[in-house]
């Protein structure tokens, strides 16, 4: 197992029983898989609830991602963390601005 660190950049619910969780630090993203079953009720229901900016603390296992899942564009884009355990540090405030808006 390994255990990452860091500031939660997107969420992307792909069912009611998957997720997945772009992770950041200072210089690395990689992304999460973390499945209901796994992690349990509450945990997947923080998790598909959390802000961007959150900071967690996840234990998973490393696996390298299907051929064509595969992100060229990141340096850690062939693998992703099968996720086990993941703690919310701190939980971020929604800002009122944000991409999806188009007027101020």
């Amino acid at each position: 197992p390994v255990t990452v660190h860091g500031w939660v950049r997107s969420v992307r619910p792909v069912s009611r029983r998957a997720a997945f969780l772009s992770l950041s630090d200072a210089v690395e993203s990689v992304q999460l898989r973390v499945e209901r079953e796994v992690v349990g009720e509450a945990a997947f229901e923080r998790v598909t609830n959390m802000s961007p900016d959150s900071v967690v603390s996840v234990t998973g296992t490393i696996r390298t991602r299907p051929t064509g899942a595969i992100n060229r564009q990141q340096r850690l884009g062939s693998i992703e963390i099968d996720t086990f355990s993941i703690n919310l540090l701190n939980a971020a405030t929604r800002l009122p601005i944000g991409p999806l808006l188009e007027e101020v």
